[in-house]
């Protein structure tokens, strides 16, 4: 009997694995493409999130009961460029850009640490005011391409 050794018979399926990497690669790498084996590979989300916790989250609830299950969000209002860590310098409530309470955001794009840029994936709470004793309207979840 003439069996093969092992390593002969790794190497040519990790040359092949090699070669589709780096053909692949730079096309997935530019593309801002979302990954569905890992839709949050691209995103930061604050320590205290997690799609469950998120998932809990239902019409009704108010605004400190968020803030006990998820912690802060984010980013505040519509644009998730304008956040507590990358504001540029921008004091957003003093320079003409509003800061809306009523729509919290968890989670930002992370530009995949300088590897890759892939889709990144936010989830969004609406809340029907402003006020401490705001309650949630909707949530949602949105893939951003960016």
């Amino acid at each position: 009997m003439n069996l093969k050794q092992p390593q002969q018979q790794i190497l040519p399926g990790i040359l092949v694995l090699i070669v589709l990497l780096v053909y692949f690669y730079p096309k997935i790498a530019a593309t801002e493409n979302y990954f569905p084996l890992y839709p949050g590979i691209d995103t930061i989300y604050p320590p205290k999130f997690s799609v469950h916790k998120f998932n809990s989250i239902s019409v009704g609830m108010s605004r400190k009961e968020v803030l006990e299950l998820l912690g802060e969000p984010s980013y505040k209002g519509e644009n998730y460029f304008y956040t507590k860590d990358t504001n540029y310098g921008i004091d957003l409530e003093h320079d003409g850009y509003r800061v809306d309470d009523t729509r919290w955001g968890y989670g930002i794009d992370d530009g995949c640490r300088g590897w890759c840029d892939f889709a990144w994936v936010t989830y969004s709470i609406l809340f029907d005011s402003e006020s401490s004793n705001a309650k949630v309207v909707r949530t949602g979840r949105e893939i951003v391409y960016n």
